[in-house]
């Protein structure tokens, strides 16, 4: 395997959504906000935790900081992790 990858909903937040790394630790922050639909005239009752967020998550050495990819689609921010090449496995020849 030559990366890995993590996915998190985060519907609501795009525009204060925050990715950072620092050292070996990735930091995700955001605020989700409540928006209150209406639908001919009625709330709509909708269920989710609003507010304020972050979390911390340390990598293993393994990972290439220099080429994780972030990206945002239909609520789900999806994180691309690839691991460095010395990390990767290489093959070792047969001879005989």
């Amino acid at each position: 395997m030559t990366r890995s990858s993590c996915r998190w909903s985060c519907r609501g937040c795009l525009k204060t959504l925050s990715v950072e790394l620092h050292e070996h630790t990735l930091t995700l922050s955001g605020e989700r906000t409540r928006e209150p639909s209406i639908t001919g005239g009625q709330y709509q009752r909708e269920e989710g935790r609003y507010g304020a967020f972050q979390r911390a998550f340390r990598l293993p050495t393994i990972v290439d900081q220099a080429k994780i990819q972030a990206t945002y689609n239909n609520g789900v921010l999806a994180l691309r992790l690839p691991k460095r090449e010395a990390a990767r496995p290489k093959g070792i020849p047969i001879t005989g």
